[in-house]
């Protein structure tokens, strides 16, 4: 309706309607329906939250960082500054091949606010951020890494220790690994155990080394043989077990 009275006005001679014309009223009630959303009007919707996960789900994450004993092996890495990260890509930095962990996601800094954004409190704008953020993915190879991002990583104590001391990163470990892995899971993106067969190509390789994440655009969270936990760095054997990350497509093939 605006594009249509700006021509009309125009064609009749008078001023059209500026880019900004009516940023004083939208300004305004932009950041009243904001807060209010975030503050009232969030209470108007059931108590139930969709965005958790079912009971159900809760149990199997639990149940499998348990049984490939994720508890003390995952964790959130912080680029810090001086960090040997920054600039560099996942596939440049081959942190999988140097320090046998597997980043499961970066998560991108988000930035500094904006304008508008500053003029908000910080639970609004902590749930603004919440309410447009992307579903999780798998890390991008190509996807470069920042001052500030965020990986989540899994490995050894010893492993993270080590790339944390290498590209001097700041550490957290993650207490609660089945609930990490909850939030890994969206639509496209999900959790799966796979068993080597005895004809499989990749009986004798080194999971650490890449391979099997290259080719089939997964990333491998765990190792089992039998009762036993294995590290990324020993080779794999007929019937071990691997808990992977993927597209649903890829954990099929």
């Amino acid at each position: 309706p605006n594009i249509v009275v700006t021509d009309a006005l125009r064609a009749a001679g008078f001023r059209a309607f500026g880019f900004f014309e009516f940023a004083l009223i939208g300004l305004p009630l932009l950041i009243v329906a904001v807060v209010y959303m975030a503050t009232i009007g969030r209470h108007l919707l059931p108590t139930r939250r969709s965005g958790d996960a079912p009971p159900v789900l809760e149990e199997e994450m639990d149940e499998l960082a348990e049984l490939y004993s994720l508890d003390g092996d995952m964790y959130r890495m912080r680029v810090r500054k001086p960090s040997l990260l920054v600039g560099s890509t996942l596939r440049e930095s081959d942190v999988g091949r140097r320090f046998g962990v597997s980043v499961l996601q970066i998560e991108p800094h988000p930035g500094e606010p904006n304008l508008l954004e500053q003029t908000l409190p910080t639970s609004v704008r902590e749930r603004m951020e919440a309410m447009t953020a992307e579903p999780p993915a798998l890390p991008d190879p190509a996807q470069t890494i920042n001052y500030n991002d965020i990986l989540i990583v899994s490995g050894t104590p010893a492993q993270v220790h080590e790339l944390e001391v290498a590209m001097q990163l700041g550490v957290l470990p993650i207490d609660d690994a089945g609930q990490e892995l909850g939030d890994l899971l969206s639509q496209e993106i999900g959790i799966a155990e796979v068993l080597l067969t005895p004809r499989s190509s990749y009986v004798g390789k080194v999971v650490a080394h890449g391979a099997i994440g290259r080719t089939f655009g997964v990333v491998v969270l765990g190792l089992r043989r039998g009762d036993r936990v294995l590290s990324t760095t020993e080779p794999l054997k007929f019937g071990d077990a691997l808990l992977v990350r993927g597209t649903w497509k890829a954990i099929g093939t």
